[in-house]
């Protein structure tokens, strides 16, 4: 009786440290379980932290970056522009120079070019309006120029009868130029020199 009494006292002991052992595993669980969960939040938390500074800074460097560009870009850009502007107003003027008329009369031919003694104009003696002089070659008072031409000049001669009533316009060449040929020059000056881009050759009938 004894014995059955002991081994009933063993097994109800040794159950109930069985029982005491399980109840402790699942702390034991949810303790590791809690541990790892703590420490992805407190590293959420650090790098929210992080980023929240980082959007901060970032936000105010814009801010600067918006507001110096605002003070700063009409400054800087305006001047560009305008010496962009010119230099494109420069560009136009030497491609596109503005042509002029000038007449007068052939001293003497070189290959490429020949000297005008140009036709001049003075105020009548009634003041009427103008007169056209030709100086003698050689006065003082003649006004030389040097025509230049170039490959792309035209010559045209015009036949002109009844004072200029009748015209005939015929193509002409360089080599009719010759010592008193009479004539009308279209170009620019380019310094001293007038650059031909057309002669008209003037014959009298």
């Amino acid at each position: 009786m004894n014995r059955r009494y002991m081994f009933a006292a063993a097994v109800l002991s040794l159950m109930i440290t069985a029982a005491a052992g399980c109840g402790n595993t699942p702390t034991a669980e949810n303790s590791s379980t809690a541990s790892p969960q703590a420490v992805p939040a407190a590293e959420a938390t650090a790098e929210d932290a992080s980023q929240q500074g980082q959007d901060d800074g970032g936000s105010e460097k814009d801010g600067a970056n918006r507001e110096g560009a605002e003070n700063n870009g009409p400054e800087s850009t305006a001047p560009e522009n305008k010496e962009a502007g010119n230099e494109a107003a420069g560009n136009s003027e030497a491609e596109n120079p503005e042509l002029i008329f000038i007449g007068g009369k052939v001293r003497s031919v070189s290959q490429d070019s020949f000297v005008l003694s140009r036709t001049l104009y003075e105020e009548s003696d009634g003041g009427q309006g103008s007169v056209v002089v030709m100086p003698e070659a050689g006065s003082p008072a003649e006004e030389l120029v040097t025509i230049r031409c170039m490959d792309s000049t035209v010559f045209l001669r015009w036949t002109i009868k009844g004072g200029g009533e009748d015209i005939k316009e015929e193509e002409a060449a360089f080599s009719e130029l010759q010592d008193g040929t009479g004539l009308e020059a279209q170009g620019y000056f380019d310094g001293d020199e007038f650059i031909a881009e057309k002669v008209i050759i003037e014959v009298y009938e």
